[in-house]
């Protein structure tokens, strides 16, 4: 179970390191994909394992279907980290998460998402306390 906020800088070459908290439950190699919402998410090989296959056995022959196939899978990436706990974020993802310099990790229960911090914020901070309590309801 992932939790918590941390904050840690890509470098140049596209490296980030993993905060330590999650990088026990990772284990030596992630999948790191696009997410919804603007974000990027990393999943264990297990975890990612299973949303491919649950991706994958919806029916193909529904032209929604086949877009979120693409979606979800056109893009993920195997990353192993490296002796400084960093993994290498591609490029592409790097230009759909818009990550820049300053990156905020969200532990997200059953995966980690790796935000811009300008993403995050703005995101975060269009949140109210009414509006969590709104949706708590109607989940």
């Amino acid at each position: 179970m992932f939790l918590g906020t941390y904050l840690n800088k890509l470098d140049n070459k596209g490296r980030i390191a993993v905060p330590a908290k999650f990088r026990g439950e990772l284990g030596s190699t992630v999948v790191v994909n696009r997410y919804l919402d603007g974000c990027l998410a990393i999943y264990t090989q297990d975890d990612w394992k299973s949303r491919y296959d649950a991706i994958m056995q919806l029916p193909s022959n529904k032209a929604d279907v086949r877009k979120y196939q693409r979606y979800m899978t056109s893009s993920a990436t195997e990353a192993s980290f490296d002796s400084q706990g960093r993994i290498l974020v591609p490029s592409e993802l790097i230009k759909i998460g818009k990550l820049e310099k300053n990156c905020v990790f969200i532990g997200a229960g059953d995966r980690i998402e790796l935000w811009s911090e300008d993403s995050w914020n703005a995101y975060n901070n269009t949140l109210t306390e009414e509006e969590i309590e709104q949706i708590s309801e109607n989940l």
